[in-house]
């Protein structure tokens, strides 16, 4: 599909960087590193500033400096986890909006050096995800399950095998994640030297792999140099909506151009959407009427909120079959890789 922008609001978003953007009801809510504040809310409709929360600092309601962060769309809990100071602090938009701290909750319950994430599953549990070392040794599991302050599941299998290198820490140390409204699958999507998107069933306690899909093979040695020419884009984003995921894709050519790709639960694609205007997409989620609303980018790198509009069909635009093929196949890790 070809695609356009439409921008929300003429005024750019003063940010540095944008991690994500969620919709809940009529809120958009982008989360960033702002000159004060991390979190922003915004009109749906009109792009309107509506309320800004979590100030830089190391107060009850502050933040130094975040990691993964983890938004249920059915409850409008936020999670996010400070990498400098080891705390976990979770607030709800709703109290964000009305100006009420009671729901702002900070902890450093099953914390360690290696966390980079926290997630809320069902009935209380919580999903911890680590780094991996540089040196390909992992003194942490990948993923582990809490219940209160007791493990109860641990996972740490990757898709390509990794015990000599540091290909994984480079990998997943910018990965995307994201979990579906139900809270019963989680999505992540490698984002730099490859495209590596895996899906995992989330139960009360456990948690398995569904599947993985290669849709660009992984570059050892990409992103080893400077220069652009040597940095390979992957997922920069993934959005667990209720019906299918949302990504934000790059591709193997480095151009200017960056699609919005939409996969379902079972990894088919149902469509790319590549834009025609001068905006890039960086981040993007879908509300439950399908409207899929991102941040783009410009070519002098200041941030807007959009609405993303299809225009037409161009079959030179749609995914080219060796991936389609790549994705509709039983995966195996190809051979070359084994060794890595």
């Amino acid at each position: 599909m070809r695609g356009r922008t439409e921008l929300l609001f003429s005024e750019d978003l003063p940010c540095k960087i944008v991690n994500k953007v969620e919709v809940y009801n009529s809120y958009l809510i982008v989360v960033g590193f702002f000159q004060k504040n991390f979190l922003a809310v915004y009109d749906k409709q009109s792009g309107e500033l509506l309320n800004e929360a979590i100030f830089k600092g190391r107060g009850p309601n502050e933040l130094v400096f975040f990691g993964n962060l983890d938004f249920n769309k059915t409850t409008g809990d936020m999670t996010f986890y400070d990498l400098q100071t080891n705390d976990i602090l979770t607030c709800n938009i709703e109290d964000v909006m009305s100006g009420s701290a009671s729901g702002f909750c900070k902890t450093k319950d099953n914390v360690n050096a290696w966390t980079k994430g926290a997630f809320s599953l069902q009935e209380g549990k919580m999903l911890m995800v680590h780094r991996v070392s540089p040196r390909g040794s992992n003194p942490q599991k990948r993923f582990v399950i809490y219940d209160g302050d007791s493990v109860c599941f641990s996972y740490n299998e990757f898709p390509i095998l990794d015990t000599t290198t540091s290909l994984n820490f480079r990998l997943y140390e910018q990965s995307s994640m994201s979990i579906s409204p139900d809270r019963t699958r989680l999505v992540e999507g490698v984002g730099r030297n490859g495209a590596t998107l895996e899906v995992f069933d989330l139960g009360v306690d456990e948690m398995m792999l569904h599947w993985v899909k290669y849709l660009i093979p992984v570059h050892p040695d990409a992103g080893k140099k400077r220069g652009k020419k040597d940095f390979i884009y992957g997922f920069t984003d993934v959005y667990a909506a209720g019906e299918g995921i949302v990504t934000v894709i790059g591709d193997e050519t480095q151009d200017k151009i960056r699609s919005i790709c939409i996969f379902d639960w079972d990894g088919t694609p149902v469509k790319r959407i590549v834009l025609e205007d001068d905006y890039n997409p960086m981040k993007a989620c879908m509300d439950d009427e399908g409207n899929i609303y991102a941040v783009v980018r410009n070519e002098s790198g200041y941030y807007y909120l959009a609405r993303i509009i299809e225009t037409e069909t161009v079959p030179a635009y749609s995914i080219p079959e060796e991936k389609i093929r790549r994705f509709n196949v039983p995966e195996r890790v190809p051979a070359r890789y084994q060794e890595l």
